[in-house]
C-alpha cells in the first residue's frame, strides 16, 4: 500500500493524537497488566507505522527508477483504457436498460388495450346473447301473430 506525502502528514497527525489517547487512558487504568497491555499495543502500532513509512519511502525510490516510471506510465495507461471502457460499457448497459423499459411499457400498453378488447368482447357477446333471446321471444311473438292472423282469415273467410 502507497502512500501519497498528505496520506504521511495525516498519519503521522492521527498516530501522535492516538498515542496522546493511549496516555489519557493509560492514566485511567490502574493494573499493572493494564499498562502492558497498552504498552504492547503501543509498540505494535509503532511498528506497523514504522512499516508503512519505510514501504512509502521504497515506492517513492522505486519510482525514481526509468525503467520502473516507464512500467507505472504504461499501467496507468492501461487503467485509463480500461477506465474508458468500463464508462462505454456501462454507457452502452444504461441505453440497453432504457430500450428494455421503453419495451416493458409498450408491452403493458398492449396487455391493457388487450384486456380492454377482451372486456368489449365479452360485453359484445352478452348484447348478442340478449338479442338472440329477444330475436327468439320476437320470433314466439310472430308465429302466434301469424296464427292469430291465420285463425282471423279462416274465420272471415267461412
Amino acid at each position: 500500500m502507497t502512500l501519497n506525502p498528505d496520506d504521511k502528514a495525516k498519519f503521522i497527525q492521527m498516530h501522535s493524537a492516538a498515542h496522546k489517547a493511549d496516555l489519557a487512558d493509560q492514566e485511567k487504568l490502574k493494573t499493572k497488566a493494564g499498562l502492558h497491555l497498552i504498552r504492547n499495543i503501543q509498540l505494535l502500532t509503532s511498528h506497523h507505522a514504522f512499516e508503512k513509512l519505510h514501504k512509502y519511502d521504497e515506492v517513492q525510490n522505486k519510482q525514481e527508477d526509468p525503467k520502473l516510471r516507464e512500467q507505472a506510465n504504461f499501467l496507468q495507461a492501461k487503467r485509463a483504457n480500461l477506465q474508458r471502457a468500463i464508462e462505454e460499457n456501462s454507457r452502452k448497459i444504461e441505453e440497453k436498460h432504457a430500450q428494455l423499459r421503453e419495451r416493458m411499457a409498450m408491452e403493458n400498453e398492449h396487455h391493457e388495450m388487450l384486456d380492454e378488447l377482451r372486456k368489449r368482447m365479452m360485453m359484445m357477446q352478452r348484447q348478442i346473447c340478449c338479442i338472440e333471446e329477444e330475436k327468439v321471444m320476437m320470433d314466439h311473438d310472430c308465429q302466434v301473430l301469424q296464427a292469430e292472423i291465420d285463425a282471423i282469415s279462416k274465420s272471415s273467410e267461412a
